[in-house]
């Protein structure tokens, strides 16, 4: 293994590296720690490339499998799209991208082909507004993941985004996004 030594010069580069490195600047987020209660969804699990194009057509596809679902069960849309964020390392990323319904009953299915039904995060988390491009939410998580170190807030659980603006009908440079982080009390 790696003597003691040298061990702590690595540490101590690496900390004065990190020092080097400009904080985060997370004086420009809308932060809002607010209470939220689960929401019924009909999900997807999708494993992909976390880049926004391969993660549009992934989702794009999650989608058109959910609301075929919601269909043909009777389903009601009960909030706008989402994607939880379940695992990610560099170039493998695994999310659930579900939609709030309303209407399950015993009959209705609890997996069918690909899509679920399961339920979202209930309790305490920090919300924020991202407004932009989804190419620019990388950026915010970022912002939020130094906000979170900065006051010693500790995850509870996977964070989701809610994609509030339809990205048919809202120019990218006003598309809403909210951004829910669980966090424990």
């Amino acid at each position: 293994g790696i003597h003691g030594s040298q061990l702590e010069e690595d540490l101590t580069r690496l900390a004065n590296m990190a020092e080097g490195l400009p904080p985060a600047d997370f004086s420009d987020l809308e932060i809002e720690p607010i209470y939220v209660e689960a929401l019924d969804i009909a999900y997807v699990t999708t494993t992909g490339e976390p880049d926004a194009a391969s993660m549009s057509a992934a989702m794009s596809d999650s989608f058109f499998d959910i609301l075929d679902f919601i269909k043909r069960h009777g389903l009601v849309e009960a909030g706008a799209p989402l994607s939880i964020t379940r695992e990610f390392s560099g170039a493998r990323l695994v999310f659930d991208a579900g939609i709030p319904v309303r209407g399950l009953t015993d009959h209705t299915p609890r997996t069918e082909n690909v899509v679920k039904i399961g339920s979202t995060y209930e309790g305490s988390v920090i919300r924020v507004r991202h407004v932009g491009a989804y190419a620019t939410l990388a950026a915010t998580h970022n912002k939020i993941a130094a906000y979170l170190a900065a006051k010693g807030m500790i995850r509870n659980g996977d964070a989701w985004e809610s994609y509030v603006s339809d990205p048919n009908r809202t120019d990218e440079s006003g598309l809403i996004t909210y951004v829910y982080y669980p966090i424990r009390n």
